[in-house]
């Protein structure tokens, strides 16, 4: 008589007693254990024979391998059997999770981070990461791996552990010094404060996508500051037939009013920038921040003061500004280094 199993999302296979046979001997494995795993099988065999008719269920079967075990008196080897079958119920409940899991982000995307969108790559991103976690869980210590399915532990960005490394400082203004290459091209050194400002933000986002985590400029107020006074320069030849007319004073204020409006422009731009521009194929915007509050010159004082000032004007209809954050840096410093900080800032 031919014999049906039924699976346990209904489906009715031919029963195939070449499984039982490997899930012994897997068993045995465990425990270095020598022995006939076909015998024992055989014994399985007849009795699931003896006690169904022409069908029965993947749990019947397995209930039957452990009764055969003990009935044998292979204690150690039930036990292991035991353990074997849980870790594949622990392996289904995983894959049925993240079913469970891919279908609620076809609804709407979990928004873990502020930065992650709801459209489609976001959703396609999010369904890859999830199954990235399911892959790294399965190949971590079983320990360790409960100890996460549980709750009792989170390991924070699981899903990219094998992919690529965490987090980046960004050394900013030795990249713009001698240029740098995104992988499609390469970028020259920045000639004004806007080419700089842009940069920063498509330096952030392209780091971005080659890693996992948060990028930021480690010193983006000093590594501004020379393109201010680039800037600076530009307008005055720019505008120097107007120095004779309007006098040397004079025409400082001027040429300050318009690097001031300049300077604005593009930290302005900065925040809307990150805030709007896509990284991880368009399914959220860069995770950013940027160190400020020690600047070296008044010019990095200035790009300091008119960055914050863009800030926290907010968005186009002043909502907060999800990114970059802001790691803003305070030094303790004696009497006498405050001083030299003030003439540097005054002069």
């Amino acid at each position: 008589m031919n014999y049906s199993v039924i699976k346990r999302d209904g489906r009715k296979v031919p029963f195939d007693l070449t499984k039982i046979i490997n899930a012994i001997t897997r068993s045995a494995k465990n425990l270095n254990l020598s022995i006939n795993p076909v015998i024992i099988a055989e014994e399985v065999n007849s009795r699931l024979h003896d006690h169904y008719s022409c069908e029965m269920t993947v749990e019947q079967i397995q209930d039957t391998i452990e009764e055969t075990l003990v009935r044998l008196d292979f204690i150690a080897l039930k036990n292991s059997y035991s353990n074997y079958r849980k870790e594949r119920t622990r392996i289904r409940d995983l894959k049925s999770e993240l079913m469970v899991t891919v279908h609620n982000i076809g609804i709407e995307t979990d928004r873990d981070n502020a930065n992650v969108g709801n459209n489609f790559s976001s959703k396609l991103l999010r369904i890859a990461s999830e199954t990235n976690k399911w892959h790294n869980l399965s190949k971590m210590p079983k320990s360790l791996a409960k100890l996460h399915e549980q709750g009792d532990l989170y390991y924070h960005d699981l899903d990219s552990y094998n992919l690529t490394i965490n987090c980046l400082h960004i050394d900013t203004g030795r990249i713009f010094e001698k240029g740098f290459n995104t992988g499609y091209g390469t970028i020259r050194k920045p000639k004004r404060i806007e080419s700089a400002a842009e940069l920063s933000c498509i330096l952030l986002q392209s780091s971005q996508n080659d890693m996992f985590g948060g990028q930021s400029h480690v010193n983006f107020d000093n590594d501004m500051a020379p393109y201010v006074e680039a800037t600076r320069q530009e307008i005055i030849s720019d505008y120097k037939e107007f120095k004779a007319i309007k006098g040397e004073d004079e025409f400082k204020d001027f040429i300050e009013a318009k690097l001031l409006l300049r300077v604005h422009q593009a930290m302005q731009g900065i925040v809307y920038n990150l805030n709007t521009m896509h990284s991880r194929a368009g399914s959220q915007v860069p995770f950013s921040s940027l160190n400020i509050g020690l600047p070296d010159s008044k010019d990095a004082a200035l790009v300091c003061q008119i960055f914050l000032e863009e800030y926290e004007k907010g968005l186009g209809k002043h909502e907060q500004p999800i990114f970059p954050n802001i790691i803003f840096r305070l030094k303790k410093v004696s009497t006498e280094n405050l001083m030299t900080l003030i003439i540097i800032y005054i002069k």
